[in-house]
């Protein structure tokens, strides 16, 4: 069985949250499929146990992308995981079916799968009305853009190529919330020849690890269970937990589930 390559968009000053976001996936899946290929400027070592590939590359976004996908072919299926985000429950069952699959057949008509179904795809204004079958008995929905594609998933080369090359120019900090990342992807139309699906139902939790560059306090959290020491830069962290995908109740997690996520919409609609 071959190992499936997982795209890090990161940079240096970041390497805490790309060493967290690692291990988070060796904590919870040990025997996940993934060779990491993280870009660098300087600092090419990770303190983790899992396969890493550097690439030495200029710290800004464009650049950063090109670096990391110039080697791979257009229709490879890689795992895209940001290191803004870090798993923290999945449904390893249901998952490592949709990964073996995903070994198995380089699916022609297939360009990314999502299996963390949260937030905006649990709209139906955000997926068609196609329920098919997948594998194993999994259903996968049609989405008609490109919400939660910060989240980690399976996405084709081309796909990412294609995002970037439509973002233009990227420079940091933003002068206004109309040149974020999340407002492009928003204005940014999906051509119907690219096909990204969703799993039906949801099987992952993630934790957010940044709001705005302030660390989140669940990922606070997260970096001492870790022992991932937290550089002097980051000290400053909202006092708020942020999860994609589920919630906590007591010291449990529990998926988020699409009719209660649509009930709970319409009640919150109700009180307005």
């Amino acid at each position: 069985m071959k190992n499936i390559n997982a795209i890090v968009l990161t940079y240096d000053q970041n390497r805490v949250f790309t060493e967290n976001m690692i291990k988070s996936y060796e904590n919870i899946w040990t025997d996940h499929p993934f060779i990491f290929h993280i870009p660098y400027q300087k600092l090419n070592k990770i303190n983790v146990k899992s396969k890493v590939v550097f690439h030495k590359s200029k710290a800004d976004i464009q650049s950063t992308i090109i670096t990391l996908l110039k080697n791979f072919d257009n229709n490879e299926m890689i795992y895209w995981c940001i290191d803004d985000k870090y798993p923290i429950k999945l449904d390893l069952k249901r998952i490592k079916e949709i990964v073996k699959f995903i070994k198995i057949n380089n699916h022609y008509n297939l360009d990314g799968l999502t299996f963390c179904r949260c937030r905006a795809l649990n709209h139906s204004y955000n997926i068609t009305n196609s329920n098919k079958k997948f594998y194993e008995n999994l259903k996968i929905l049609e989405r008609k853009g490109y919400h939660q594609i910060w989240i980690h998933q399976f996405l084709k080369v081309k796909i990412l190529k294609f995002l970037f090359n439509k973002f233009g120019k990227i420079k940091f900090p933003y002068k206004n919330d109309l040149e974020t990342l999340d407002f492009k992807i928003q204005k940014l139309n999906k051509p119907k020849n690219q096909k990204l699906f969703l799993t039906k139902k949801n099987f992952a939790i993630f934790g957010e690890s940044t709001v705005k560059g302030a660390i989140t306090l669940n990922c606070k959290e997260n970096l001492s269970v870790n022992k991932i020491k937290l550089p002097n830069k980051f000290k400053n962290y909202i006092n708020k937990k942020i999860y994609i995908g589920g919630f906590k109740i007591m010291n449990n997690f529990f998926f988020e589930n699409n009719y209660i996520f649509r009930i709970m919409h319409q009640f919150k609609n109700m009180l307005r």
